[in-house]
């Protein structure tokens, strides 16, 4: 039996506030400068970047970020200026908080665990 292995990253999606004015941003740069690339995917913080995980343990991944995540508390976010992974990718640029920083690596340690 083969086992298939997919690409996942994990981040936070803003309060919807947020997610609405991250949205009409992603339309206008899409318009204005052929941005389409930032569509495919909700206005997100991203906490861990694209990783491969086998399908079949999914539930397993899962069950262990809902577990970290029941420890967590609210955290601030910053929006400041702009920045790109040219040439498609034009993204609000989230302020790198100490707060933010520490969910990052908290995240990490236990999923290393």
């Amino acid at each position: 039996m083969s086992t298939i292995t997919r690409r996942f990253f994990l981040a936070i999606i803003p309060p919807d506030e947020i997610q609405e004015y991250a949205h009409q941003l992603k339309l206008y740069f899409a318009k204005v400068y052929q941005s389409k690339k930032a569509l495919n995917s909700p206005p997100h913080i991203t906490l861990q970047a694209p990783f491969l995980w086998e399908e079949n343990n999914l539930g397993d991944l899962s069950t262990k970020l809902q577990e970290f995540s029941r420890h967590q508390s609210a955290i601030p976010v910053i929006l400041n200026g702009f920045g790109a992974f040219p040439p498609r990718v034009i993204y609000i640029n989230v302020a790198k908080t100490s707060e933010l920083l520490e969910l990052q690596h908290q995240l990490s340690t236990y999923l290393e665990s």
